[in-house]
């Protein structure tokens, strides 16, 4: 049991990993934006990995970061501003959203589910440019902030919306927590049960 789950977790880091990479180096090659090392379309990567992944995906962010930041010679003051960004919004949206809920599933059917992923993207946004302004100076809290931001909005949302309700992949829960199922019921060889199940589920579709 404790091989299948460690198992797991690698997996999500190495997929993390191989993705940040994919989505940083080849910017980062062809200098497509003229940003700093740390702000790309990868920004909205951090926020995805850790509602999906939760440390897990947060420490395959940062291991992604490192490689291509290595492959690049990136200032190492940069290397570590930025892996302290993406734990800060990896980690960061796993605990508050999990926290926060009942259920402990990550889907977008509600207006107060997109009000929820603005709220805390705005709140972590604004922690990363405190943190970057911290390492890297003052002029870097409105870039960091402003990317982290938009790009966890404009980019983020459409790709949970496809993992989660889409492709219905089940998140990495905190400890002691676990998904309550919609509907539950047992069928047995009797005829009734079968109908109370399915007055069950046509209740919850209703």
């Amino acid at each position: 049991m404790w091989k299948s789950k460690i198992s797991k977790y690698c997996n999500m880091i190495l997929v993390s990993a191989i993705v940040y990479v994919l989505l940083d180096l080849p910017l980062r090659i062809t200098e497509f934006l003229k940003f700093d090392a740390y702000i790309g379309l990868k920004n909205f990567l951090p926020s995805t990995l850790g509602l999906l992944f939760g440390p897990w995906g947060a420490a395959g962010g940062c291991i992604g970061c490192v490689l291509s930041a290595l492959f690049c010679h990136t200032p190492v003051r940069e290397i570590v501003s930025e892996c302290g960004c993406v734990l800060i919004m990896g980690i960061g949206m796993w605990l508050l959203w999990q926290v926060g809920s009942v259920t402990h599933k990550v889907h977008f059917k509600r207006p107060v589910h997109y009000i929820k992923l603005a709220g805390f993207l705005a709140i972590l946004s604004g922690c990363c440019g405190l943190y970057s302004t911290f390492l890297m100076g003052k002029q870097t809290f409105v870039v960091t902030s402003i990317s982290y931001m938009a790009l966890g909005l404009l980019v983020g949302t459409p790709v949970n919306i496809l993992f989660s309700d889409l492709l219905c992949i089940q998140p990495v829960l905190p400890w002691g927590c676990s998904i309550k199922n919609d509907v539950t019921g047992v069928i047995d060889a009797g005829t009734n049960s079968m109908d109370l199940l399915n007055d069950t589920l046509e209740a919850f579709a209703f």
